[in-house]
């Protein structure tokens, strides 16, 4: 396989000897911020979007939600001094039954955000939901 390699090695030498010295730092410098959006993308797919799962809970709801998250296994955010959990978008409405299953939030969930928070819920007329469909008059036609 070395073998193989040789000539391309050879030539890619006499290629970088043949550049400007400030060809050589262009080409470096692409180099490394190609290797940079690589690296972003790579940590952008594997970092999943979170959304709201509780909005405004206690404290006392708060700790038994994370708690239970812990068992379950999902991963959590916390925001607003912990008073907002965030998990994956995905798994928002799956770990929301489960909750409710297990009877948590315990004072009514009066934190869960309208129409069901976050990622994935219906949109509310005003917030960028389409128009309603109003029939059209009747067309009468123009030839009898």
């Amino acid at each position: 396989m070395g073998q193989q390699l040789k000539p391309y090695l050879e030539s890619a030498r006499r290629l970088w000897a043949s550049l400007s010295p400030g060809r050589r730092i262009g080409l470096l410098v692409t180099f490394g911020l190609g290797v940079a959006l690589v690296l972003a993308i790579v940590n952008w797919v594997q970092n999943p979007d979170y959304a709201i799962l509780y909005r405004g809970l206690a404290e006392s709801d708060a700790a038994a939600v994370t708690t239970k998250l812990k068992e379950l296994g999902v991963p959590y955010r916390l925001e607003d001094g912990g008073g907002t959990i965030l998990v994956p978008a995905a798994q928002v409405p799956d770990v929301r039954l489960q909750l409710a299953a297990a009877g948590l939030p315990q004072n009514g969930g009066g934190g869960v955000e309208a129409g069901g928070g976050g990622e994935g819920r219906a949109p509310v007329l005003g917030e960028g939901a389409p128009p309603p469909v109003v029939p059209a008059p009747e067309v009468k036609p123009a030839r009898d």
